[in-house]
């Protein structure tokens, strides 16, 4: 839910019903409470931060038809797919790396005060899978446990890609879904993580990882 949920109020409703605060998680915003970025859970020995994925917006054209359209503010960072110099050298997407750099200073806060060994999980959806995977590089000094990450498009060349190659990364790919083919290859983006796909005769349990 945490990964598609667009509005602040369900996700709090959500959160609030279920066992989390109870066992002690508390619920942290990536970017401002009306147009947030994600999520942040806290604990006392782990993080998670969940990242969200492109919006889908629907407009009303006639009585019974709706119009669905990719946000425009999430439209215009999904469309900078020029490169630029990636956190640890390499190329990363440019919309991506700028997005992720504006989530920086809450992410910051967010560990500031946690101890070394403090366990970080990091996951995202779509656009949020990019953002995730941009997370799991710049928190190189931290023990990021697991990066999971669900339709996400191609980040970065394989310099970048490189430095994900001793993080633990699941990253679950839709047979139907065209996010994971942008941008292209021909332009030198490439995928890093264990491919684990879904939706498919090769569909691969959650049991098995």
């Amino acid at each position: 839910m945490f990964l598609y949920g667009e509005d602040a109020d369900f996700i709090e409703t959500r959160f609030s019903g279920s066992p989390l605060p109870a066992q002690g998680w508390q619920l942290g915003w990536l970017g401002e409470r009306a147009t947030f970025s994600g999520i942040i859970l806290t604990h006392t020995l782990q993080t998670v931060i969940a990242f969200r994925g492109t919006r889908i917006e629907s407009h009303q054209l006639l009585e019974g038809a709706e119009l669905f359209l990719l946000n425009p503010d999430d439209f215009r960072i999904d469309g900078q797919f020029l490169k630029a110099a990636g956190p640890l050298g390499g190329s990363v997407h440019q919309g991506f790396l700028n997005a992720y750099e504006t989530l920086r200073p809450a992410i910051e806060r967010s560990l500031a005060t946690v101890a070394d060994d403090h366990q970080i999980w990091l996951t995202g959806h779509s656009l949020g899978g990019a953002l995730a995977t941009l997370a799991a590089v710049d928190l190189r000094k931290r023990p990021v446990c697991k990066l999971f990450s669900f339709g996400s498009p191609r980040v970065g060349d394989e310099v970048f890609a490189a430095h994900l190659a001793d993080r633990a990364h699941l990253r679950f790919v839709n047979a139907s879904d065209w996010v994971p083919q942008v941008p292209p290859d021909w332009l030198g983006y490439v995928h890093s993580g264990t491919k684990i796909p879904l939706g498919s005769e090769n569909e691969v349990s959650l049991k098995q990882q």
